[in-house]
């Protein structure tokens, strides 16, 4: 009988089914405790871990490190009586060095974000206080205007019996100036630009002195002289500020930066201060008011009607209709504004000038903010930042009437003169 063919290699595989079987850990008896190791209840030794044990092992997984292992584990253990105790967990505010196996900081407890308001009701509580807060320092400004210095401040007066025009103001503007220019800093740096926060601080403060000590009476060279002036100074303090650290290497960003600073919110800010050292304190404050009315019935009538863009790219929540509504708020309050000065204190302006200032304010105030926005788009923020919440900052507060300022100076100059 013929023995039967061998199979071809290759078209026969042979299945081997692996019979995989549940492990059971071995089990040992419990030894018997006495002492300070029987308070201890049993379970799992919290040591188990082979991370633990052995932190090398496993270094390149830092997932697996549940806490930080100390060098001397095995000191502790040797003094505590041979078992391990787990070394208590520093508090919150000290795990911040990182971990020197893992190079990673402690994983902090995530904390619950507190509850915000809208940012409609932010602005509706916010609002009336920085209104009331507003009108107490023109107020203030007024009374000493009208008030005899006391003796011991005359020679911090120059020998001045009264306090000059704008001894409330100046003050205000500066810190308002001083926080206005750290977050246009903050958005330079946030562009790569090495700008100093400090000088910046300083132009800001150069210009509101320059427009406020150039006289408009005098000679107009000297008035262009002066602000001239100020202007090299802060060119090229900036230049050789930036270089005394034997660096060239963004001198001309440091440069640019404090000239922003001092044209934008020194000169420009500094036009109320030489409206306030020709006109009453309540004129400052209704082109402040008729600005800022703009801003508000823009909002609300933009959040009620607004249906086409006005400039997608650059402001996306700004509208036509809440562009109209807010011209046509600010007329009004122009008109009454005027009403009520022209009895008060300013009797040649009278409510159709109130008209016309608050359609040009309106306008005006809305191009500046639209000037703003091309800072913050380029910085990439929405607000300048989170000082004042549902406004965003200071600069996002003052954006509007910094553009109004100079427009102002000179309506009023030529409408009712000086």
């Amino acid at each position: 009988m013929a023995a039967p063919p061998a199979p071809r290699r290759g078209r026969h595989r042979v299945r081997v089914r692996v019979l995989r079987l549940p492990l059971r850990r071995r089990t040992h008896p419990a030894p018997a405790r006495h002492g300070r190791e029987a308070q201890r209840p049993r379970g799992r030794d919290p040591d188990h871990h082979p991370a633990r044990r052995d932190p090398r092992r496993h270094a390149g997984n830092p997932a697996r490190l549940r806490r930080p292992v100390h060098a001397d584990d095995a000191l502790r253990r040797t003094r505590l009586g041979g078992h391990h105790t787990r070394p208590p967990r520093p508090p919150v505010a000290q795990q911040g060095p990182p971990d020197e196996l893992t190079d990673r900081p402690f994983r902090r407890p995530i904390r619950p974000t507190p509850p915000t308001l809208p940012a409609v009701r932010q602005r509706i509580l916010l609002g009336p206080l920085l209104i009331l807060v507003l009108v107490g320092l023109f107020w203030l400004d007024e009374f000493l205007a009208e008030t005899t210095a006391p003796a011991f401040l005359r020679p911090l007066l120059f020998g001045l019996t009264e306090f000059p025009r704008g001894s409330v103001l100046f003050p205000a503007g500066v810190l308002l100036g001083l926080m206005a220019t750290r977050e246009l800093a903050a958005m330079l740096r946030a562009n790569g630009l090495g700008v100093s926060t400090r000088f910046m601080s300083l132009s800001c403060v150069l210009g509101l002195v320059a427009s406020c000590l150039v006289p408009v009476t005098t000679d107009p060279i000297q008035a262009v002289a002066m602000v001239a002036t100020a202007a090299v100074v802060v060119l090229v303090g900036a230049m050789v500020a930036h270089s005394r650290n034997k660096t060239v290497e963004g001198v001309l960003a440091a440069a640019c930066g404090a000239l922003l600073a001092f044209v934008y919110l020194g000169l420009m800010f500094g036009f109320f201060l030489a409206i306030r050292r020709e006109y009453s304190a309540w004129t400052v404050l209704w082109i402040l008011l008729v600005t800022k009315s703009c801003d508000i019935g823009a909002y609300f009538t933009g959040k009620s009607i607004g249906r086409h863009k006005l400039i997608e790219w650059l402001s996306p929540g700004k509208t036509w209709e809440g562009l109209a509504g807010g011209v046509v708020f600010a007329a009004i309050v122009g008109a009454v504004g005027a009403m009520i000065l022209s009895r008060a204190v300013e009797p040649s302006l009278q409510w159709y000038h109130g008209i016309f200032a608050g359609v040009l304010f309106a306008l005006t105030g809305q191009f500046g903010d639209l000037l703003a926005s091309l800072f913050k788009r380029d910085a990439g923020v929405k607000d300048a930042s989170k000082t004042l919440p549902g406004y965003g900052g200071i600069l996002d507060l003052i954006d509007s009437p910094l553009l109004v300022g100079p427009v102002a100076f000179w309506w009023l100059y030529f409408t009712i003169g000086i």
